[in-house]
């Protein structure tokens, strides 16, 4: 299994040697020729280069020249690095409108003066010894929500072999038999087995890549860039007529890709490496705030007793605060939990007795609060809550409804962070925090702007229902989400105690016209037809 020491050690190598990478303009070192992202549709596409174009501008990229004399022409002998990142991030919902791509990872060490870093530019630091064992012209494939930390002996002749002599390589890491039911698996253990991640591929493979693209046109399914191009399973047991086009085109793959006489992939196992998956919310609570290795490889530093929360970002036991500003005195936390907070800022407030009370597994990102401004003497956010602000404006006008003819504004989302987010109900039955009805806790002034007979289809999801209040102001938005908490609390507290739904007044809130709200929307409708200002 991977030391952990040589992991942390490698890992800070690359990251000085990528921070000097950042102030040259012309460098003899080697770095990708191409860095390709790849995105779910047009609107993802620009939300992704909007993001890059900043990130260029705020020198977080290296960008240089060609070296002199190099006889690059093209795209001939170029490095590739191609991340898939062109899902939605349902499972993810904090990141859903920005990508997981961008999500921001708490280490202890990063480029310039933050401690934290994105899935982007780590992706960028935990490659760049590798880059040295590619042949030029190969294509390096990777997915946006893994992490793979390696070290190398640049002494070991065999392994720089290995990967220069071959067309087609997976890299394998040992993982835990937990990870390995939902990933490939290469080689079996008594408490670990080899998991696949990333790999890549030169010019002889993309031409049969190419060939198998000719042969299972028109492309009218969807195929998955590692089960489906990875899996090495026998093709004896299909049976070849009535298949579906996708199960075609898995036949071809297996045919082109790994018939008995020419097998094309090579795996390298990479026993000093660590895999990493933080695909889901649970995924990322646990790696950054309880796994003991990964905050250790990655330099995630504990936030030692004697100092102030005020601090921006740092480690107080299990909590992990990026670019956030509380008071101690007036937040509390679930002992012991997992909480992240992202860019939180929490005011003092001259009024001591007013408390902020953060249950565990918890995300809270874009998050701003001033007690003394929301008449609560304590606000209590529930466990396992998902709880974040976007600005955003709309880019799409319905030529139906005047309602959506507004330019911007605030919109706060509450999920639990247990919740399956694409489960499908009908509305009376969609629940929130894994029991909760929703129909129960959204504000009464949702049914004066959406009419659920004609405009909610028959089966709805978290991921699809427009319940979250869209406010001119972050005060006001953030003071909606509140008062959805405070339904939470008591449905929570009335379903853990099996007391029955008599009085409707616990649900009861002021009926009040709120001129603030524009519109109601869900988290679907903010990555599709919303820009995120």
């Amino acid at each position: 299994m991977a030391d952990d020491s040589n992991l942390y050690e490698s890992f800070n190598r690359n990251l000085k040697y990528y921070a000097s990478l950042l102030i040259q303009t012309n460098s003899n070192q080697k770095f990708w020729d191409i860095i390709a992202l790849t995105s779910g549709n047009s609107h993802q596409k620009s939300l992704y280069e909007r993001q890059i174009k900043r990130k260029l501008e705020r020198n977080e990229i290296p960008n240089f020249a060609d070296p002199p004399g190099s006889h690059q022409i093209g795209s001939g002998g170029k490095k590739v690095l191609l991340i898939h990142a062109g899902g939605y991030s349902t499972r993810l919902p904090h990141v859903s409108a920005s990508g997981k791509i961008f999500m921001k990872i708490p280490i202890g060490n990063s480029v310039g003066e933050r401690n934290w870093i994105d899935l982007f530019d780590l992706k960028l630091v935990i490659y760049l010894e590798l880059i040295n064992y590619l042949k030029d012209g190969t294509v390096f494939l990777t997915s946006s929500d893994t992490i793979e930390l390696m070290s190398f002996n640049a002494k070991d002749i065999s392994l720089q072999s290995s990967i220069y002599n071959t067309s087609f390589v997976a890299l394998a890491h040992p993982s835990t038999l937990h990870i390995g039911t939902t990933h490939g698996v290469y080689k079996g253990g008594n408490e670990f087995v080899y998991t696949d991640s990333t790999y890549f591929f030169d010019y002889t493979i993309l031409k049969v890549f190419l060939k198998i693209l000719d042969e299972i046109q028109p492309l009218t399914y969807e195929l998955e860039a590692w089960s489906d191009f990875l899996s090495t399973k026998s093709t004896k047991h299909f049976i070849t007529q009535e298949i579906s086009p996708l199960e075609k085109a898995q036949l071809i793959i297996l045919k082109e890709l790994y018939s008995l006489d020419n097998p094309k992939l090579n795996v390298l196992i990479l026993n000093n490496s660590k895999f990493y998956h933080i695909g889901i919310m649970f995924e990322y609570l646990n790696e950054c705030c309880m796994n003991p290795q990964f905050k250790h490889q990655l330099g995630i530093v504990t936030f030692s007793s004697g100092e102030s929360l005020d601090k921006k970002s740092s480690n107080k036991g299990n909590i992990c605060m990026i670019n956030s500003e509380i008071n101690e005195n007036t937040v509390l936390f679930e002992d012991s939990a997992p909480i992240i907070l992202d860019n939180v800022k929490i005011h003092k407030t001259f009024a001591e007795e007013n408390k902020v009370i953060i249950g565990g597994w918890s995300i809270l990102n874009n998050i701003e609060l001033n007690t003394s401004n929301l008449m609560l003497k304590e606000i209590r956010i529930p466990n396992h809550t998902c709880m974040f602000t976007l600005h955003l404006k709309k880019i799409l006008i319905s030529k139906t409804s005047s309602v959506f003819n507004k330019e911007e504004g605030y919109v706060t989302f509450i999920f639990g962070t247990n919740d399956d987010m694409k489960a499908k109900y009908s509305f009376n039955s969609l629940i929130i925090y894994q029991n909760i009805l929703v129909h129960k806790i959204i504000l009464s002034q949702y049914y004066k702007y959406i009419n659920l007979q004609e405009q909610l289809p028959p089966k709805l999801a978290l991921w699809n229902t427009p319940i979250f209040p869209m406010t001119k102001t972050k005060e006001q938005s953030i003071k909606l989400a509140i008062q959805m908490l405070e339904k939470i609390k008591k449905a929570k507290y009335m379903f853990e105690n099996n007391i029955v739904e008599e009085d409707k007044e616990i649900y009861k809130e002021d009926d009040r016209e709120n001129d603030e709200i524009i519109m109601f929307i869900s988290l679907k409708m903010s990555v599709e037809i919303m820009k995120i200002l």
